[in-house]
Protein backbone atom coordinates (compact mmCIF):
# COMPACT_ATOMS: atom_id res chain seq x y z
CA UNK A 1 0.00 0.00 0.00
CA UNK A 2 1.76 3.27 -1.13
CA UNK A 3 1.20 6.10 1.29
CA UNK A 4 0.69 10.13 -0.15
CA UNK A 5 2.68 12.22 2.01
CA UNK A 6 0.38 15.55 0.64
CA UNK A 7 -2.69 13.61 1.87
CA UNK A 8 -1.16 13.14 5.06
CA UNK A 9 0.19 16.29 5.68
CA UNK A 10 -3.46 17.88 4.64
CA UNK A 11 -5.44 15.68 7.17
CA UNK A 12 -2.90 16.31 9.93
CA UNK A 13 -0.29 13.93 11.45
CA UNK A 14 -2.55 13.38 14.93
CA UNK A 15 -5.43 13.28 12.93
CA UNK A 16 -3.98 10.74 11.16
CA UNK A 17 -3.49 8.88 14.09
CA UNK A 18 -7.32 9.14 15.66
CA UNK A 19 -9.07 9.08 12.88
CA UNK A 20 -10.57 5.85 13.73
CA UNK A 21 -11.06 6.91 17.55
CA UNK A 22 -13.70 10.07 16.91
CA UNK A 23 -15.80 9.87 19.48
CA UNK A 24 -19.59 11.57 20.07
CA UNK A 25 -20.04 13.18 23.62
CA UNK A 26 -23.05 14.63 24.88
CA UNK A 27 -23.49 16.90 27.96
CA UNK A 28 -26.65 18.14 29.59
CA UNK A 29 -26.47 21.85 31.21
CA UNK A 30 -25.31 21.84 34.87
CA UNK A 31 -27.16 25.03 35.53
CA UNK A 32 -29.48 27.25 33.43
CA UNK A 33 -31.69 30.42 33.80
CA UNK A 34 -34.07 32.48 32.26
CA UNK A 35 -33.70 36.21 33.19
CA UNK A 36 -36.56 38.25 32.34
CA UNK A 37 -36.21 42.41 32.05
CA UNK A 38 -40.19 42.54 33.52
CA UNK A 39 -39.12 41.36 36.20
CA UNK A 40 -35.61 42.56 37.19
CA UNK A 41 -35.17 41.16 40.46
CA UNK A 42 -36.51 37.49 39.87
CA UNK A 43 -34.73 34.22 39.52
CA UNK A 44 -36.40 32.29 36.88
CA UNK A 45 -33.42 29.27 37.18
CA UNK A 46 -36.33 26.76 37.22
CA UNK A 47 -38.30 27.97 34.04
CA UNK A 48 -38.12 26.91 30.68
CA UNK A 49 -35.27 28.96 28.71
CA UNK A 50 -36.03 31.40 26.06
CA UNK A 51 -35.42 34.93 24.38
CA UNK A 52 -37.65 37.40 23.81
CA UNK A 53 -37.04 41.08 22.64
CA UNK A 54 -40.02 43.45 21.51
CA UNK A 55 -40.58 47.35 22.88
CA UNK A 56 -37.94 47.07 24.94
CA UNK A 57 -38.96 44.27 26.85
CA UNK A 58 -36.13 41.17 26.67
CA UNK A 59 -35.60 37.62 27.64
CA UNK A 60 -32.12 36.38 28.00
CA UNK A 61 -31.20 32.25 28.45
CA UNK A 62 -27.96 31.12 30.11
CA UNK A 63 -26.40 27.61 30.33
CA UNK A 64 -23.47 25.81 31.82
CA UNK A 65 -21.94 22.94 31.11
CA UNK A 66 -19.20 20.78 32.95
CA UNK A 67 -16.12 19.98 30.92
CA UNK A 68 -14.53 17.77 33.32
CA UNK A 69 -15.20 14.59 31.59
CA UNK A 70 -13.15 15.79 28.65
CA UNK A 71 -9.90 15.57 30.43
CA UNK A 72 -7.60 13.84 27.73
CA UNK A 73 -9.87 14.49 24.90
CA UNK A 74 -9.61 16.97 21.85
CA UNK A 75 -12.70 19.01 20.89
CA UNK A 76 -13.42 19.10 16.93
CA UNK A 77 -16.77 20.54 17.00
CA UNK A 78 -19.66 21.33 19.18
CA UNK A 79 -23.80 21.52 18.40
CA UNK A 80 -25.88 23.29 20.86
CA UNK A 81 -29.38 22.09 20.26
CA UNK A 82 -32.83 22.55 22.21
CA UNK A 83 -36.40 21.55 21.78
CA UNK A 84 -38.92 23.99 21.92
CA UNK A 85 -42.34 23.82 23.69
CA UNK A 86 -45.48 23.46 21.75
CA UNK A 87 -47.21 26.33 23.15
CA UNK A 88 -44.89 29.96 22.16
CA UNK A 89 -42.54 30.76 19.99
CA UNK A 90 -42.29 33.37 17.00
CA UNK A 91 -44.47 32.54 13.88
CA UNK A 92 -41.66 35.03 12.14
CA UNK A 93 -37.94 34.39 10.73
CA UNK A 94 -36.46 35.96 13.87
CA UNK A 95 -32.27 35.46 14.90
CA UNK A 96 -30.85 34.14 18.46
CA UNK A 97 -27.19 34.94 18.99
CA UNK A 98 -24.72 33.31 21.33
CA UNK A 99 -22.19 34.79 23.55
CA UNK A 100 -20.32 34.36 26.58
CA UNK A 101 -21.12 35.87 29.87
CA UNK A 102 -18.74 37.98 31.40
CA UNK A 103 -19.60 36.93 34.76
CA UNK A 104 -19.43 34.08 36.70
CA UNK A 105 -23.52 33.23 37.44
CA UNK A 106 -25.39 31.09 39.63
CA UNK A 107 -28.73 29.29 38.46
CA UNK A 108 -30.94 30.03 41.60
CA UNK A 109 -29.57 33.72 42.20
CA UNK A 110 -29.03 35.11 38.67
CA UNK A 111 -31.50 37.92 37.65
CA UNK A 112 -31.83 40.44 34.94
CA UNK A 113 -29.40 42.78 37.71
CA UNK A 114 -27.57 40.63 39.23
CA UNK A 115 -24.97 37.22 38.34
CA UNK A 116 -25.52 35.99 41.71
CA UNK A 117 -26.49 37.32 45.27
CA UNK A 118 -23.93 40.61 45.75
CA UNK A 119 -22.44 40.77 42.51
CA UNK A 120 -24.28 42.74 39.77
CA UNK A 121 -24.39 42.99 35.90
CA UNK A 122 -22.12 45.80 34.94
CA UNK A 123 -24.59 45.47 32.08
CA UNK A 124 -28.66 44.88 33.24
CA UNK A 125 -29.47 41.97 31.11
CA UNK A 126 -25.94 40.65 31.21
CA UNK A 127 -22.74 40.74 30.25
CA UNK A 128 -22.07 39.11 26.95
CA UNK A 129 -19.24 39.51 24.65
CA UNK A 130 -18.58 37.90 21.22
CA UNK A 131 -15.16 36.78 18.98
CA UNK A 132 -14.08 40.52 19.75
CA UNK A 133 -14.69 40.74 23.40
CA UNK A 134 -16.84 43.43 23.17
CA UNK A 135 -20.46 43.49 24.69
CA UNK A 136 -23.42 42.33 22.19
CA UNK A 137 -21.19 42.19 19.45
CA UNK A 138 -20.23 39.59 17.09
CA UNK A 139 -21.77 36.89 18.36
CA UNK A 140 -19.89 32.87 18.40
CA UNK A 141 -23.02 31.33 17.00
CA UNK A 142 -26.26 32.53 15.43
CA UNK A 143 -28.92 30.63 13.92
CA UNK A 144 -32.31 31.84 12.28
CA UNK A 145 -35.31 30.39 11.76
CA UNK A 146 -38.97 30.30 13.40
CA UNK A 147 -40.32 28.04 15.91
CA UNK A 148 -43.72 26.12 14.05
CA UNK A 149 -44.82 23.87 13.05
CA UNK A 150 -43.88 21.83 16.21
CA UNK A 151 -42.08 20.05 17.69
CA UNK A 152 -39.17 21.37 16.20
CA UNK A 153 -34.84 21.61 17.86
CA UNK A 154 -33.11 24.80 17.19
CA UNK A 155 -29.03 24.06 17.08
CA UNK A 156 -26.30 26.15 16.69
CA UNK A 157 -22.63 25.55 16.07
CA UNK A 158 -20.76 26.77 18.77
CA UNK A 159 -17.37 25.12 17.89
CA UNK A 160 -15.35 27.89 18.72
CA UNK A 161 -16.39 28.79 22.03
CA UNK A 162 -16.61 25.39 23.55
CA UNK A 163 -13.00 24.25 22.10
CA UNK A 164 -11.44 27.77 23.79
CA UNK A 165 -13.46 27.34 27.11
CA UNK A 166 -12.38 23.25 26.89
CA UNK A 167 -8.74 24.34 25.89
CA UNK A 168 -8.62 27.64 28.63
CA UNK A 169 -7.80 30.34 26.50
CA UNK A 170 -11.26 31.28 27.70
CA UNK A 171 -12.97 31.14 30.87
CA UNK A 172 -16.15 28.88 31.25
CA UNK A 173 -18.58 31.27 32.69
CA UNK A 174 -21.26 29.17 30.16
CA UNK A 175 -23.34 30.38 27.29
CA UNK A 176 -25.42 33.37 27.00
CA UNK A 177 -28.13 34.00 24.14
CA UNK A 178 -30.06 36.71 23.18
CA UNK A 179 -32.37 37.39 20.35
CA UNK A 180 -33.21 40.08 18.10
CA UNK A 181 -36.15 42.61 17.92
CA UNK A 182 -39.03 40.75 17.80
CA UNK A 183 -37.41 37.35 18.88
CA UNK A 184 -39.72 34.61 20.48
CA UNK A 185 -38.96 31.25 21.53
CA UNK A 186 -39.06 29.25 24.25
CA UNK A 187 -37.38 25.76 25.05
CA UNK A 188 -37.29 22.95 27.56
CA UNK A 189 -34.97 23.56 29.89
CA UNK A 190 -32.44 20.96 31.91
CA UNK A 191 -35.64 20.45 34.41
CA UNK A 192 -37.57 18.90 31.70
CA UNK A 193 -39.71 16.00 33.01
CA UNK A 194 -38.78 14.18 29.58
CA UNK A 195 -35.08 13.72 29.19
CA UNK A 196 -34.72 13.92 26.03
CA UNK A 197 -36.13 17.53 25.40
CA UNK A 198 -33.46 18.84 27.56
CA UNK A 199 -30.73 20.91 26.25
CA UNK A 200 -27.64 19.12 24.67
CA UNK A 201 -24.00 19.85 23.74
CA UNK A 202 -23.28 17.59 21.45
CA UNK A 203 -19.38 16.92 20.27
CA UNK A 204 -16.94 15.00 18.49
CA UNK A 205 -13.70 14.37 20.14
CA UNK A 206 -10.52 12.30 19.55
CA UNK A 207 -8.05 11.24 22.85
CA UNK A 208 -5.09 14.17 22.77
CA UNK A 209 -1.61 12.31 21.49
CA UNK A 210 0.53 11.06 24.04
CA UNK A 211 4.20 13.31 23.28
CA UNK A 212 5.70 9.93 22.04
CA UNK A 213 2.98 8.79 19.85
CA UNK A 214 3.79 12.61 18.63
CA UNK A 215 7.36 12.07 17.95
CA UNK A 216 6.76 8.61 16.60
CA UNK A 217 4.10 10.07 13.73
CA UNK A 218 6.27 13.05 13.10
CA UNK A 219 8.73 9.93 12.12
CA UNK A 220 6.40 8.29 9.63
CA UNK A 221 5.84 11.87 8.25
CA UNK A 222 8.78 12.42 7.34
CA UNK A 223 9.73 8.89 5.99
CA UNK A 224 6.76 9.48 3.97
CA UNK A 225 7.76 12.91 2.99
CA UNK A 226 11.10 11.42 1.70
CA UNK A 227 10.08 9.08 -0.03
CA UNK A 228 7.45 11.13 -2.25
CA UNK A 229 10.62 13.22 -2.99
CA UNK A 230 12.34 10.01 -4.27
CA UNK A 231 9.56 9.61 -6.88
Amino acid sequence: MKFNYRVLSAFGVAGFATAMAVAQVTLNPIADARIFSEVPNANLGGDGLGVYTEAGVATHTLLMFDYSSLVGQQVLSATLRFHGFSDFGSTAVTTTNVYLPGKTWTENQVTWLQASSGNAWTNPGGDFVGTTGNQGTDPFASTTGNMFPFPTTLEFDVSSLVIAQVEGSLPNTGMMLTGVDGNYWLWASREAGTAANRPELIMRTIPVPEPASMVALLGLSGCLYRRSRRK
